[in-house]
């Protein structure tokens, strides 16, 4: 059974008191815990892993896991120096970003590789993320779901910018949800915390990061 990441992103502001969550949301999988920034530090970048598994189950079938993986990077404002790394929490997956090796020990589940980030991420924000916004597929009844495919962060240095977001390396299926959620005014994003769900007995995905 391969764990998913569902990602109804649930992201805290300021001194971690507001919860901002994706509009996008199924009654499935279980909330992993929360991940929190260091104390006065806030999201600045962050990357993602898309994952398709060849050859699942039968031979010349393709699973589709959308996202597997994120990792965002806490610093002090006005800093590029890492506090601490963030990440999702799935069973059985591990993620590290280079040079900065984690306590925790964590199994890798079978047909996930173990995921490996390097400094700086890929999709860097100008200030601190403020808000968030989630590319997901609708639930397919019948098909292979996806879920999460994509995640954008908006950005304080960039509130005045078209667009005010830096977007994920995802894999770009299904829509963006109609609004995104934001903090309160002057507040960062300090934490998130994420939902899983294995796939079924068949190996069709329910859903991956919603």
């Amino acid at each position: 059974m391969v764990p998913l990441l569902l990602l109804a992103l649930l992201a805290v502001c300021g001194n971690c008191d507001f919860v901002i969550n994706s509009q996008v949301s199924v009654p499935f999988g279980e909330w992993e815990d929360w991940e929190l920034c260091s104390p006065g530090s806030y999201v600045v970048s962050f990357d993602v892993t898309p994952k398709i598994i060849d050859n699942y189950v039968k031979a010349g079938v393709k699973d589709d896991l959308g996202l597997v993986g994120i990792v965002m990077q806490c610093s002090k404002p006005n800093s590029n120096e890492p506090d601490n790394f963030i990440y999702s929490k799935v069973t059985g997956v591990f993620q590290e970003v280079a040079g900065f090796p984690r306590s925790l020990n964590f199994t890798t589940a079978k047909n996930i590789d173990p995921i490996y980030y390097s400094l700086p991420l890929k999709s860097e924000c100008e200030g601190v993320a403020t808000g968030f916004q989630l590319m997901s597929e609708p639930h397919q009844i019948s098909t292979d779901n996806t879920a999460t495919t994509n995640i954008r962060l908006f950005c304080s240095g960039l509130a005045q910018n078209e667009p005010a977001y830096v977007e994920g390396y995802g894999s770009y299926v299904g829509e963006w949800e109609p609004t995104l959620q934001n903090c309160k005014v002057r507040q960062g994003i300090c934490g998130l915390q994420t939902r899983s769900l294995a796939i079924n007995d068949k190996g069709n995905t329910k859903y991956a990061i919603r």
